[in-house]
């Protein structure tokens, strides 16, 4: 694998976890809305970025819902050559965005 294709790997330190994690960012993050996806973001004290994805049930089957993550952690694995670094985000996808496709 060349230096480039690792600078962008999604590896484990870049996901969010854990209940006190989530809670954090959900409790006392700045919000962000978009097209059917929220995203919320709050500083952290390390030098990138974690991403967390919350995304109901009732938005539609296992396969939809896997989908739209993967669709979203890539687009945050690109994005990352732009890092802001020290921010955890939580992309929540609303039921409402079901409707707006």
């Amino acid at each position: 694998m060349s230096t480039t294709a690792h600078r962008f790997r999604y590896r484990r330190a870049h996901r969010l976890s854990g209940r006190k994690a989530y809670a954090a960012v959900f409790d006392r993050g700045k919000r962000y809305f978009a097209r059917g996806l929220v995203v919320m973001a709050r500083a952290n004290h390390l030098p990138y970025m974690r991403l967390g994805l919350s995304v109901g049930k009732r938005l539609g089957k296992a396969v939809v819902r896997t989908r739209l993550k993967r669709v979203i952690r890539e687009g945050f694995r690109l994005a990352r050559s732009r890092e802001l670094g020290g921010l955890d985000l939580v992309a929540a996808c609303p039921i409402s965005a079901m409707f707006e496709v």
